[in-house]
């Protein structure tokens, strides 16, 4: 089953991480246990795992974030805006505020843009 993210959006977005220094190469482990691995990374263990792993917090920390509710009602509202926007799905860029560029393209579609 396709991963919902919403248990893997909450660590990347909280700022008590540790900043982009500790953030990007826990995102890049998100990824690599999904799209590499064939992880469930919507397993609150695996995330546990991986954010112990990448310095993030323990894995009981983690464990325990991840079941609060902590950041829910800022997921949600992330949820809905990218919504509202058009976004349904991964990757997408955002031009402007304005223009949504959907899935993998072609370097030609974003000088068209």
């Amino acid at each position: 089953r396709p991963p919902t993210l919403q248990h893997s959006v909450k660590r990347p977005i909280h700022r008590r991480l540790g900043g982009q220094n500790i953030q990007t190469p826990f995102i890049s482990a998100i990824f690599a246990a999904s799209m590499e691995q064939g992880r469930d990374i919507d397993d609150p263990e695996v995330l546990a795992d991986l954010a112990a792993q990448n310095n993030v917090m323990s894995r009981a920390e983690a464990l325990s974030f991840i079941e609060s509710d902590e950041l829910a009602k800022k997921v949600e509202d992330m949820s809905t805006a990218a919504h509202a926007k058009g976004v349904t799905g991964v990757p997408v860029v955002i031009i402007d505020g304005k223009l949504a560029v959907s899935g993998s393209q072609s370097c030609d579609i974003y000088v068209q843009v």
